[in-house]
C-alpha cells in the first residue's frame, strides 16, 4: 500500500507529529510547504491545524492541486489549539473535506489531536495524544487493506 503524510503547522506541532508516526510506521512525510509530487498514493494522511477556526491557509492550494488520479484517499489529522469541541465547525478541516470530495478524493476519516496554545519546543502533542493518533493511523490503514 502506498500512503504518504503531508503536514502544515505554525508551531511544528504538526511536524511532531509527522515525524514520530511516520518514523514509526515506515511513511514517508513532508511539509506542505515543500509542495511535494504525489503519485498513486492509497492513503494520504493530512495533518493540519486549526487557528482562530480556520485551516492553515497555505495548506488549501495544496489541495486543491490534488486529483483522485494521485490520491484514491485521505484521512485528517486535526491539531486545534487552544479550546476545541468535534461537534462546532470551527474545530474541524471542513474546508479540507470539502475540497477533496470536490476532487472526487474519499474522506476515511478524522482524527483530532490537540496541541495546546502556545509553540513549545518540547512536550506538544503529548506523548498520551501521539499514541491515540498513532492508533488512528494503525486503525485506518487496516481498514483500507480489507476495503
Amino acid at each position: 500500500m502506498n500512503t504518504h503524510i503531508i503536514y502544515s503547522t505554525k508551531a511544528n506541532h504538526g511536524q511532531r507529529l509527522a515525524q514520530k508516526i511516520g518514523t514509526a510506521l515506515n511513511i514517508p512525510f513532508s511539509p506542505v510547504s515543500e509542495r511535494p509530487t504525489l503519485n498513486n498514493i492509497d492513503i494520504l494522511f493530512i495533518i493540519g491545524g486549526i487557528y482562530s477556526g480556520n485551516t492553515l491557509p497555505e495548506l488549501l492550494p495544496y489541495i486543491k492541486s490534488l486529483t483522485a488520479d494521485s490520491v484514491k484517499r485521505a484521512a485528517l489529522i486535526t491539531c486545534p489549539s487552544g479550546f476545541y469541541d468535534v461537534r462546532l465547525p470551527e474545530s474541524r478541516q471542513l474546508l479540507t473535506h470539502k475540497l477533496l470530495v470536490e476532487k472526487n478524493i474519499e474522506v476515511i476519516g478524522e482524527h483530532f489531536c490537540p496541541c495546546g496554545l502556545i509553540p513549545l519546543p518540547f512536550g506538544q502533542p503529548s506523548s498520551k495524544e501521539i499514541e491515540r493518533t498513532m492508533k488512528f493511523f494503525k486503525q485506518t490503514l487496516g481498514f483500507s487493506i480489507y476495503d
